[in-house]
């Protein structure tokens, strides 16, 4: 409900039901005729939501009791790539990606703490640490295939097979009087 700028929760019963408010100095009463529904504290500025916890159905008032602190640490319980993940969304607009922070944490259930890791994982080695990309590197099963910069590891450098210049052109190293490396 809208009241001044700011926003206050009702239960969700009285949705599109006609209700009476009461502006106090420090708050704000919600009435169903003379029944009193809530009393909220009186918002400090335009724009401001106040909730309450109870209003919310089972299933959604665990995304708004799982704060940005309680999803970096479920995060880290996971793994390093899934705390990654996790940081770097909320370190731009969280309270925009909290939903998607919601999500990939969720995407444990179905698919284990191991898998989630690995697709978080994949996403970073991809740039796309989002939440619509880390679902459909679990439902395809791209976690389970391991990534070229990691079948490479342990195999030779790069450099290990260089061979001096003067080994293919030895006449433009003797004419610069120098020994070359590639």
């Amino acid at each position: 409900m809208q009241v001044d700028g700011s926003y206050y929760h009702a239960p969700r019963e009285y949705i599109g039901k006609k209700l009476d408010v009461f502006v106090y100095e420090r708050v704000v009463q919600i009435y169903d005729s003379v029944t009193l529904l809530v009393t909220h504290e009186r918002a400090t500025k335009k724009g401001e939501r106040l909730t309450r916890n109870e209003f919310y159905p089972e299933h959604a008032s665990e995304y708004v009791r799982r704060t940005r602190k309680q999803c970096r640490y479920l995060a880290a319980l996971v793994g390093p790539r899934c705390a990654e993940v996790v940081e770097t969304l909320l370190s731009e607009r969280p309270l925009d990606r909290l939903r998607s922070v919601h999500g990939i944490l969720r995407l444990q259930e179905k698919y284990g703490a191991a898998r989630l890791e690995s697709a978080c994982g994949r996403a970073i080695h991809y740039d796309d640490p989002s939440y619509p990309r880390i679902k459909r590197i679990l439902a395809s099963g791209l976690d389970q295939i391991e990534l070229e910069s990691e079948k490479q590891q342990g195999k030779l450098e790069f450099y290990e097979h260089c061979r001096k210049t003067d080994e293919f052109f030895p006449e433009v190293v003797l004419e610069a009087g120098r020994d070359q490396r590639c």
